[in-house]
């Protein structure tokens, strides 16, 4: 009888520890991997993980990677292609992958490079594993040779106001793009003078990103009533601390022509008559 019940025990005890066994291998990890963005000389940092650790297996969870043009980006001209594998032991939820960025000199904008990730072993065949969202993280490389350009008319009445200036970057940053330009502006006398009322002056921040490449700065021009020569003023830029390392050049100062609508009236004067013989006949021009 005591036999018996210790053969029962046994076999129970066999069946729980199979039960819990097979619980194991049917664990699935979910994986994913981060899209980070880095500027052109600086190193981009992956991060994988596992939505919980491993538990209860000798053997760690084992994905392979490798870095793949991303449509923008290419190797060896603007990253390091590498590939390599990232090994999970019991209990740990995250590796990182460092790709180093070159930082060569062309004004090309933001440019996207990719880490595909795939799995190699999981925990010697004891579990499977999910994809969070995507096997792919996807970088992007920000460029640091943007250039800031000004256009505007060459020359325009004071009765025509505002006189327009247009900001923008070349290249545009793209939608993909992660870059946030900062240009400080400041509208300077030339031969005009805010002070002398030739115009209102200004001062502020431009603010580029992906949304939005190219800013209008309107210059209020006051119209008066003086005669006086064609005038200039001027729009002069910088790069904000913050963001200066995204640009390359600054098209400053640019200066634009005021001209000048108003004009002295030519009176012509002389005398109704003059007797044959008296010279000269004068005109007084005033």
């Amino acid at each position: 009888m005591k036999k018996r019940m210790k053969n029962s025990l046994i076999s129970l005890f066999t069946v729980l520890l199979l039960s819990i066994c097979g619980a194991a291998s049917a664990d699935t990890y979910d994986v994913s991997i981060t899209s980070p963005s880095a500027l052109e000389g600086n190193d981009m940092v992956f991060t994988v993980s596992l939505d919980k650790g491993l538990v209860g297996v000798d053997d760690p969870l084992v994905l392979s990677w490798t870095t793949t043009n991303g449509g923008e980006a290419n190797a060896p001209a603007d990253f390091a292609a590498d590939s390599g594998t990232l090994s999970f032991a019991t209990g740990e939820l995250s590796k990182t992958i460092t790709i180093p960025i070159i930082d060569d000199s062309d004004a090309e904008g933001d440019e996207r490079l990719q880490v595909t990730l795939a799995l190699d072993s999981c925990a010697g065949g004891a579990c499977s594993i999910t994809w969070a969202a995507s096997d792919t993280g996807t970088g992007v490389v920000e460029d640091t040779d943007y250039d800031i350009q000004v256009s505007a008319v060459v020359e325009q009445s004071e009765a025509i106001s505002p006189y327009n200036f247009t900001v923008q970057t070349v290249p545009a940053i793209p939608a993909f793009g992660t870059s946030v330009i900062d240009v400080d502006f400041d509208v300077i006398d030339g031969t005009a003078h805010a002070s002398g009322n030739d115009y209102t002056d200004q001062t502020g921040t431009l603010t580029f990103d992906n949304t939005d490449s190219s800013e209008v700065i309107g210059v209020v021009i006051n119209d008066d009533t003086l005669y006086e020569n064609n005038e200039i003023f001027g729009l002069s830029l910088s790069a904000s601390a913050g963001t200066a390392d995204h640009v390359d050049t600054v098209d400053s100062p640019t200066y634009g022509k005021i001209l000048d609508n108003d004009h002295h009236d030519i009176v012509v004067t002389a005398a109704a008559s003059q007797t044959e013989g008296v010279s000269p006949y004068a005109f007084t021009v005033s």
